[in-house]
């Protein structure tokens, strides 16, 4: 495909722009546009091998810094102290290949897709994934599946209007995708180690709900709790549920209330 590209498009779209004040750049622009299509024939035989492309997980940020450290350190320095970059670089491998933990539970911002980490890999809540959302987080994960397949993995399962799943050491997602639901009903779902995703529901039931919720605590993410927090990763570690939200370390602004979900277990 280069030398396709150095001896037949080039030339031909150099000499396209050099005839296009003539009128006589249609012939140049067709020998470019076959070899451009040969470009791209070569590129989907390639992309279409076994093997061809393998998901990696995301790195750990540590791995990017030592990555960073070690290349700088190498191309900058002189002499025989530049190969002291070779064991950052090196670390950074095995930091990346041996992978970083990655969250029990992904909420999209707005409550838009949620999925669990299982041992087959992420699965989606299939009641709304939310495509953009499910595709990074796959990505990410290194998981080659696709989202309809990753929704079509045994995690969630039906109770009523409810979507429910385990994540985690022993902790359980609950999500309710309708807009009316009882402070009453909302309560029942407050147990222990459990996270209540009610996007849709209003602020004032939901807060009537967590002061109710007497078999609690439990983590209920409403409708003001989200969008204050945006996208949501969730691990249970034991009785613990470490929560990291897109605002997380981002500068308080006037024009933003501070906002909070509703709840406790961080």
């Amino acid at each position: 495909a280069v030398p396709v590209m150095g001896a037949v498009v080039a030339p031909a779209l150099a000499g396209a722009a050099a005839l296009a004040p003539l009128g006589l750049e249609a012939w140049p622009l067709r020998i470019a546009g076959v070899g451009i299509d040969w470009i791209l024939r070569v590129a989907d035989t390639v992309a279409g091998w076994e093997g061809a492309a393998r998901p990696i997980a995301a790195a750990p940020q540590f791995a990017l810094w030592l990555i960073t450290l070690g290349g700088l350190w190498l191309c900058l320095w002189r002499g025989r102290l530049r190969l002291a970059g070779l064991p950052a670089l090196a670390l950074a491998a095995a930091l990346w290949l041996g992978g970083a933990p990655r969250p029990d539970l992904l909420i999209a911002p707005g409550g838009a897709a949620a999925g669990v980490m299982t041992p087959q890999g992420r699965a989606l809540d299939p009641a709304r994934p939310d495509r953009f959302a499910a595709e990074t987080w796959l990505r990410r994960d290194g998981d080659a599946a696709t989202v309809a397949e990753a929704a079509a993995r045994p995690a969630f399962t039906a109770e009523g209007p409810w979507r429910v799943a385990p994540f985690g050491d022993g902790w359980e997602v609950r999500i309710f995708r309708g807009a009316r639901l009882s402070a009453l009903a909302l309560t029942r779902q407050c147990a222990p180690k459990t996270v209540v995703l009610a996007p849709r529901i209003a602020p004032r039931v939901a807060a009537q709900a967590q002061a109710g919720a007497a078999a609690g605590p439990c983590l209920l993410l409403d409708r003001a709790g989200l969008a204050a927090r945006g996208a949501l990763a969730l691990s249970g570690k034991g009785d613990r549920l470490v929560v990291e939200d897109a605002t997380a370390g981002r500068a308080a602004r006037l024009w933003r209330g501070a906002g909070a979900v509703s709840g406790a277990g961080e």
